[in-house]
């Protein structure tokens, strides 16, 4: 992928995460619902990894939204799709 390609989904998925906030955070404490999966879908991850994406969300949750404000989550999100092996699997592929 290019960097454009890189930069366009990193857009995207700061506009999702600030439009839906609320939604995410709380889907991600109970281990799914719709907002995940399109978050995964914006982060790379195909149909079939999404609960694999809601699972890492889920286990990640305390972390993400520690700060309680949508920088400091997007921040913590994208620390996660850079370092957790199973969202690497997603984000990687682009």
């Amino acid at each position: 992928a290019t960097s454009t390609d890189c930069h366009w989904r990193t857009t995207n998925i700061e506009k999702f995460f600030n439009d839906s906030y609320q939604q995410i955070a709380e889907e991600s404490a109970q281990g799914a619902g719709a907002h995940l999966e399109a978050l995964a879908s914006l982060s790379g991850c195909s149909a079939e990894q999404y609960g694999t994406f809601e699972k890492a969300l889920y286990r990640n949750h305390s972390y993400v939204f520690a700060d309680k404000d949508y920088d400091g989550s997007t921040d913590n999100f994208f620390n996660i799709l850079n370092t957790d092996e199973d969202l690497l699997r997603c984000w990687g592929q682009s």
